[in-house]
């Protein structure tokens, strides 16, 4: 229990202005059994990272042992100096998209953290995609900003 208070409180610290109202999704990805997302409008610019937040809607409900799910949200950071993602942590909740009863939280130690981090490869799908943010977020200063990544989410959702 202590636990999941230390998470509440540094997600407030971190993001004390979200809600899954303020997220922006924007599709990214579909597998055949998901749908992911990405929400860079509530993302933060540390350096040269950039943390921002994840989702992936399931198709089918999902059973990993510690109980039923049909969403996962996860708050990652993206490491423009060597092109990583690092998964922080990872919620698991019974309905689609956040919704529905919280399953349960799975931080990640600063061990694990390290085990987990990916190096993107261009083979790598999102590949071109995190490349390009990171260029125009610190090449071309254009992120970093709500009003660039907002003008990105309303443009995908106005196909």
């Amino acid at each position: 229990m202590r636990k999941l208070l230390v998470i509440l409180m540094l997600c407030l610290v971190i993001y004390p202005n979200i809600s899954f109202a303020d997220f922006k999704w924007v599709e990214s990805y579909d597998f055949d059994d998901s749908i992911g997302y990405e929400d860079w409008y509530n993302s933060r610019v540390m350096g040269k990272s950039i943390t921002f937040w994840r989702m992936r809607n399931y198709t089918n409900l999902q059973d990993d042992g510690r109980g039923q799910f049909m969403s996962t949200l996860v708050l990652q950071i993206l490491d423009c100096s060597d092109l990583s993602l690092t998964r922080q942590f990872m919620e698991n909740y019974s309905g689609e998209m956040g919704e529905g009863e919280l399953i349960y939280i799975d931080k990640l130690s600063k061990d694990e953290r390290e085990k987990v981090k990916e190096f993107l490869k261009t083979s790598t799908p999102n590949y071109l995609t995190y490349n390009n943010i990171c260029e125009n977020t610190f090449v071309n200063g254009l992120g970093g900003t709500q009003d660039w990544w907002l003008e990105l989410y309303e443009a995908t959702n106005q196909r």
